[in-house]
């Protein structure tokens, strides 16, 4: 796991959007959004991986899509919570939260 330097963090929001930093324990994590395309993917892998009696780890694998600092999922997991932790902060900042708030018109 690397810390960017301020000028990384700016390529990244050029060439993914936002960029957001979560902190567990002395571990800082740096991802971005999930798009529809990746998304439907892991579903697609997951379709897949049933179809052939396999297992997808869809956190893991949301938190891959993301990441920023790291390309190894071997960082990724190798504390139990962490992918749960990073892929829940993922998809509501993706779209996939409970605070979305919409009234009759």
């Amino acid at each position: 796991m690397f810390k960017p330097t301020e000028e990384q963090i700016e390529t990244w929001k050029k060439e993914r959007g936002s960029v957001f930093k979560c902190t567990i324990g002395d571990t800082e994590y740096y991802y971005t959004t999930i798009t529809r395309d990746q998304y439907l993917g892991i579903l697609e892998k997951q379709q897949e991986a049933e179809a052939t009696g396999t297992k997808v780890d869809n956190e893991l694998e949301t938190v891959m899509c993301c990441i920023l600092n790291t390309s190894d999922p071997t960082e990724i997991s190798r504390r139990a919570g962490v992918a749960s932790v990073l892929s829940e902060k993922i998809l509501v900042r993706s779209g996939f939260s409970l605070d979305v708030k919409d009234e009759e018109c």
